[in-house]
């Protein structure tokens, strides 16, 4: 079943007295519990099409569906409520709360949601321990590495089983063991709870580890 349908998206931006192009005529499709990546240098538009796939920039041009839902026909307020209820979301600034320890930033959007508590700490505290972090649980944010940081933003992004996980270079802070063990957390959950998954990346070794890879150049795709 198709989860996400983008069809004919176009991208602009505007610098000086130009419009740059940064997506053109995109067309991309993704079903429930697949994993894509999406591999491609920087300033190729991954992350563009992953800001307005979450909700978080207008497209110019063009159409995006999760499941039966048109984004483009959502106000700011729907938009923020399917942000949290049916995405995970990992970026590149992982905006953890320095006030709150580890797990209490991973659990903050199950707490928005008034999600019933014991279960929600389960979850949580086994995410952690997926990724290697449930000694952490009680640090803050300022006692953690860039590494740490970003796989408790990843247990966060995945904390409520959404429908699509999308992460910016997800692993782009972490060595070798603990990339794979993400990656391996991505390929299970996808598999277990059937969370599709769209990662953009430069790490061509993270399209050993999705269903399929696409390269993005000049704001296109095409197969890795």
């Amino acid at each position: 079943m198709t989860l996400l349908q983008i069809e004919n998206l176009d991208k602009s931006y505007r610098i000086t007295d130009r419009r740059v192009p940064i997506l053109q005529n995109l067309n991309l499709a993704l079903s429930a519990g697949e994993r894509l990546a999406l591999v491609g240098p920087s300033g190729c538009g991954k992350s563009s099409l992953l800001q307005i796939v979450a909700g978080l920039d207008r497209a110019d041009g063009g159409r995006v569906r999760l499941g039966e839902v048109e984004l483009g026909a959502l106000d700011a307020r729907a938009l923020a409520l399917l942000r949290r209820r049916e995405l995970g979301i990992v970026f590149q600034f992982f905006n953890l709360f320095s006030s709150l320890t580890l797990l209490d930033n991973v659990l903050l959007p199950g707490r928005l949601e008034r999600a019933p508590a014991r279960p929600l700490r389960a979850r949580a505290e086994a995410l952690l321990e997926r990724v290697g972090l449930a000694a952490k649980r009680g640090a803050r944010t300022g006692e953690l590495s860039g590494g740490e940081m970003q796989r408790a933003a990843l247990c966060r992004a995945l904390l409520l089983k959404p429908k699509l996980l999308l992460a910016d270079e997800p692993t782009g802070n972490l060595d070798s063991e603990n990339r794979r063990r993400v990656y391996q957390l991505l390929r299970d959950l996808s598999r277990e709870e059937g969370c599709a998954v769209l990662l953009a990346t430069h790490d061509a070794e993270a399209a050993a580890w999705t269903d399929r890879g696409l390269a993005m150049r000049d704001g296109r795709v095409a197969p890795a």
